[in-house]
């Protein structure tokens, strides 16, 4: 099955990193986009399967929270990237908010990406 992820990060490094590990987990499309305003367009495109934002944008819980809002929980899963580590408090919000999982880049560094390949399996719809 072909997966399509979407990337909203500021940070061309954190895109690329986030980007190149998506490739080397087979994902058929990958897009970036560097803000809320330029991934807006594209949400209404198309249904992508996974879809990681950067926290470490200045307004990363915002654009998770619209987010949430504009696609159905059934149909993407929302993952919210953080380079390094993450607070407890901040992790507990980015779940609240609608993220389904959390990523460091450590888990996108790992050669056979086991914590990124796992999204790719379909969400059960309760």
């Amino acid at each position: 099955m072909a997966y399509s992820i979407l990337i909203v990060s500021s940070s061309q490094e954190q895109a690329a990193l986030i980007s190149e590990a998506c490739q080397r987990a087979k994902a058929a499309a990958i897009l970036c986009c560097p803000s809320y305003e330029a991934a807006f367009g594209p949400l209404f495109m198309k249904r992508w399967d996974i879809i990681i934002i950067d926290m470490g944008m200045r307004d990363g819980m915002s654009i998770l929270k619209k987010i949430k809002l504009l696609v159905h929980h059934d149909q993407s899963r929302i993952l919210a990237f953080v380079k390094d580590s993450i607070s407890e408090a901040l992790f507990t919000e980015a779940l609240e908010e609608g993220a389904t999982h959390l990523l460091t880049a450590n888990d996108l560094r790992q050669h056979e990406l086991p914590h990124l390949t796992q999204y790719f399996e379909p969400k059960a719809v309760v």
